[in-house]
């Protein structure tokens, strides 16, 4: 086999997305410059640079090697033709036929739509109808051109779990004054 010095999958030196991403991209624009220099090509035989890359690429030698062998063939066929040729190259993360989940439909007055059309037709932005349904809000409020805030009823830097006038919170426990002891504390005594 011409690819003897494969790395294993998920080899040490795979360190971050980024690094793999910087790899790929050596791949990239070796194979692009392999399509207009025929002495290119010969990076991508069996040795030891290109394993090497591959692997840091993360990438399968011989699967690099075939494909680049083909863009190099359809390349030369294409120029033989008089059409021009070029590496369509994806986005990361975005895979060709790859089924992503369909648009969660909102229904509302008898339609049924995805938050992108909602928010065409409203006006509104989608995240601010996704954040006003984050708050509580329904949908039907959430899309209303006519939306109030709920005004704030708490004090600014209180918190508390329970509605107003409900008590302390402090439940059977409660002290008319402050009588607290912290056991880490031993030297300190209570007045």
């Amino acid at each position: 086999m011409p690819f003897e010095h494969q790395a294993k999958p998920g080899a040490a030196h795979m360190k971050h997305a980024s690094e793999r991403e910087l790899w790929v991209a050596v791949i990239l624009q070796a194979t692009q410059d392999g399509l207009h220099d025929k002495q290119a090509r010969d990076w991508f035989l069996p040795s030891r640079d290109f394993i090497q890359v591959c692997n840091l690429a993360g990438l399968d030698p011989e699967a690099v090697a075939e494909r680049a062998a083909d863009a190099f063939r359809r390349y030369d066929q294409a120029e033989a033709d008089g059409v021009k040729f070029e590496i369509a190259v994806r986005a990361p993360g975005r895979r060709r036929g790859v089924a992503t989940r369909p648009a969660v439909q909102y229904e509302h007055d008898g339609k049924s739509l995805p938050l992108s059309e909602w928010s065409r037709l409203t006006g509104i932005k989608a995240e601010t109808i996704r954040t006003r349904m984050s708050f509580g809000r329904s949908f039907a409020e959430a899309i209303d051109p006519n939306y109030k805030r709920k005004p704030k009823t708490s004090t600014p830097g209180v918190v508390a779990n329970l509605a107003r006038g409900q008590g302390t919170g402090g439940g059977s426990v409660a002290q008319d004054r402050a009588e607290i002891e912290f056991s880490a504390n031993p030297e300190k005594v209570l007045p």
